[in-house]
C-alpha cells in the first residue's frame, strides 16, 4: 500500500470536487467524498492508521466516483487502483 499515492490522490480528489460537482456529484455524495477523501489524506501523518481503515475509505471512496462514472471522476478511481493494487 502506497501512503503517499493515496495523500495524492485523496488530496487530487478534494482539489476536484467543483469539477466532480461538474459531473453529477450531488449534496449527500459530496460530503461522503469528502470524507473519505480526508480521510486518506491526512492517513500519511496519523499514527499508525490501520490498513484496513485505509483500505476501507479507498473502497468507498472509488465505489463512490465509480458510481459518478464521469471522466475525472474515473481517472481518479483509476489512481486509487493503482494506489491500493486495486481498491474495488
Amino acid at each position: 500500500m502506497d501512503r503517499e499515492g493515496a495523500r495524492r490522490t485523496a488530496r487530487s480528489v478534494l482539489v476536484s470536487l467543483p469539477v466532480l460537482v461538474l459531473e453529477g456529484l450531488r449534496d449527500g455524495a459530496v460530503g461522503l467524498v469528502a470524507r473519505h477523501a480526508e480521510a486518506l489524506a491526512v492517513a500519511p501523518f496519523a499514527r499508525d492508521p490501520a490498513p484496513g481503515d485505509l483500505r476501507g475509505h479507498a473502497v468507498a471512496l472509488r465505489a463512490l466516483l465509480a458510481a459518478l462514472g464521469g471522466p475525472t471522476a474515473t481517472t481518479l478511481a483509476r489512481a486509487l487502483d493503482d494506489t491500493f493494487g486495486s481498491a474495488s
